[in-house]
């Protein structure tokens, strides 16, 4: 595989490995080809506690698929999931590695101009199209933190399958009314959702600068990963570009470019929360204040007198996305025996080749024999 010669390939996929491990997730399902009522009715494993012992599932997405393609019960016997393996996980790793990899030569300007050789021509569109003016070791590494920080490379989230493989949805009851988001016995209305795709995307129904819609970007095949990621490499070089000159005197890039790929305006952003006071409005920001020997978080529109500092707290998640960005910049990964070992299996082999040259958009994992 190309993933044996191929030293950046190996770096994220071993990146990918450590950061969230494979099969490890009941949101990643994979169809079962037929499960007829014997299987619906069979746990697929013995411990009854463990949630990938639990019966085959159900799904409507799958079940509306296959009666375009077959009557009402063969139709039905299609359309359950089980939980992906191990194998099966990787083998989509893979394809996302494979996406970061391809799309970060593409869009760095050193590594576009040298795919070009001796192309004069080539160099010249390097120019406008390569946007990423840094090293593109460090925007692949800054693509897996995101990704997995976003989506936890799950298989419905990539796919854009099930009640949950999409972000940013308005909720529901059984009844009609509207819920709060992950309310119990509620759902999310599959045509409100607003983001997609491993970096969730927030694209709701308008398209991306590439012309691309939502659909576009969701599916576990390389293609329809490769324009998800390109559109992620596209907001963090334009977010590190607005960041520069904020770089120079304020500290991090990392972490000034993920608050602005995260709020699309800004290169800090600060715990706030809106609270009403006489019926009016009031952005609260969260300050450390000394009280006597302790240190406490207090909120308020200004800083308080006894803050430790007028600036307010920054929000936890660029931070803690820079804290894996420079943890996983250190320890340049590889590929353990045991994962190579996988990759080399018949099976997975077959199953990466279908997923690297369908033609035809894949959202669900079929089975490795």
């Amino acid at each position: 595989m190309q993933v044996f010669t191929n030293p950046l390939v190996s770096m994220i996929l071993a990146t990918l490995l450590s950061l969230m491990t494979p099969g490890n997730t009941v949101f990643s399902q994979t169809n079962i080809p037929i499960c007829d009522e014997q299987c619906q009715q069979t746990k697929l494993c013995d411990n009854e506690n463990y949630w990938q012992c639990k019966k085959p599932v159900f799904s409507k997405e799958l079940y509306l698929e296959y009666t375009k393609q077959f009557d009402d019960n063969e139709a039905r016997i299609r359309s359950f999931t089980r939980p992906e393996t191990y194998d099966e996980g990787l083998v989509r790793y893979l394809i996302i590695a494979e996406a970061i990899d391809n799309v970060s030569k593409k869009v760095t300007l050193n590594s576009c101009r040298n795919d070009c050789g001796d192309s004069v021509e080539c160099k010249h569109d390097c120019n406008t199209s390569a946007i990423w003016s840094w090293k593109q070791k460090d925007l692949a590494l800054m693509m897996s933190v995101s990704a997995n920080q976003e989506s936890g490379f799950r298989s419905d989230v990539q796919g854009g399958t099930g009640d949950y493989g999409r972000g940013d949805c308005q909720w529901k009851y059984a009844d009609g009314s509207y819920a709060p988001p992950f309310a119990k016995k509620a759902v999310p209305v599959k045509d409100t959702c607003m983001s997609v795709c491993l970096g969730q995307i927030r694209i709701g129904k308008s398209s991306t600068i590439n012309d691309w819609k939502a659909d576009d970007l969701i599916g576990i095949d390389l293609t329809s990963t490769e324009k998800c990621m390109t559109v992620v490499a596209t907001y963090l070089a334009k977010s590190r570009t607005l960041c520069t000159k904020w770089n120079k005197t304020e500290g991090d890039w990392v972490k000034a470019t993920f608050s602005a790929y995260g709020s699309g305006t800004s290169c800090v952003l600060y715990q706030s929360k809106i609270e009403i006071v006489n019926g009016n409005k009031v952005k609260d920001f969260a300050y450390l204040v000394q009280n006597g020997d302790k240190k406490e978080v207090a909120w308020s529109p200004f800083p308080p007198d006894n803050a430790v500092s007028k600036i307010p707290l920054e929000e936890l998640w660029p931070i803690g996305r820079t804290r894996l960005f420079h943890v996983y910049k250190k320890r340049e990964l590889i590929l353990s025996d045991k994962v190579i070992a996988s990759l080399n299996k018949p099976e997975v082999v077959a199953a990466h080749d279908r997923l690297t040259t369908s033609k035809q958009k894949i959202l669900w994992m079929t089975p490795l024999n």
